[in-house]
């Protein structure tokens, strides 16, 4: 047995601590999984979001056929970036150990996206969360040039409006998306959260 998935069963056990809060005590959390048609000239690296904490990249382990792992700690639940070719969200806490695997031949995020698989303490919260981001990605294609264009150009009242747009769209998504799925409260508070920053992320850099 590979070490990447020794180490990912050997810490399995300690993923549901009876009534733990998090607390001030950080908890490891391992990400492991299998990248299919890995291409070693691509590096799979986490980016982590702790909300009121430090920003933090890490380089996954990575053999030569494509399994990887990353073992880090956290106080509190977070969203990672994973990196490879594209990216995606993952949802993690503290005490999580959680497999991934997906396809590395693609560069488009919602075609990799149709491909990924997991196991562990989320396998169906991220499930559903990598479905929604399939699903978002797919019907939104944002052209950055434009959008920096709308941003420096229009008066705030004008953008305001056309934010809004995008943003009811999102919101349209999101209601297929919970109408079409059984979701955990967790995936569905996720998604719901996921469209909002990206609309008020995008007012905050127009009043920069």
């Amino acid at each position: 047995m590979p070490l990447f998935f020794t180490v990912f069963i050997a810490f399995s056990p300690s993923c549901n601590i009876e009534g733990n809060l998090y607390g001030n005590v950080p908890q490891t959390i391992i990400v492991a999984g299998k990248i299919d048609n890995y291409d070693p000239n691509y590096r799979l690296s986490l980016h982590l979001e702790r909300i009121g904490f430090s920003q933090e990249d890490i380089l996954a382990k990575t053999d030569s056929v494509g399994n990887f792992i990353a073992i880090f700690d956290s106080y509190i639940p977070l969203d990672a970036w994973m990196s490879y070719r594209t990216n995606f969200l993952v949802l993690l806490h503290p005490g999580d150990s959680l497999y991934v695997q997906f396809d590395g031949k693609y560069d488009d995020r919602p075609k990799l996206l149709e491909t990924i698989r997991f196991g562990g303490n989320t396998a169906k919260t991220n499930q559903y969360a990598a479905k929604f981001q399939q699903m978002y990605y797919a019907n939104y294609h944002s052209d950055w040039d434009e959008e920096i264009k709308r941003r420096k150009e229009y008066e705030p009242d004008q953008y305001l409006r056309y934010r809004d747009n995008i943003r009811q769209t999102h919101i349209n998504l999101y209601n297929q998306f919970v109408a079409e799925n059984q979701l955990d409260d967790e995936s569905r508070k996720w998604a719901s959260l996921f469209i909002e920053k990206d609309y008020y992320a995008n007012l905050v850099q127009k009043m920069r």
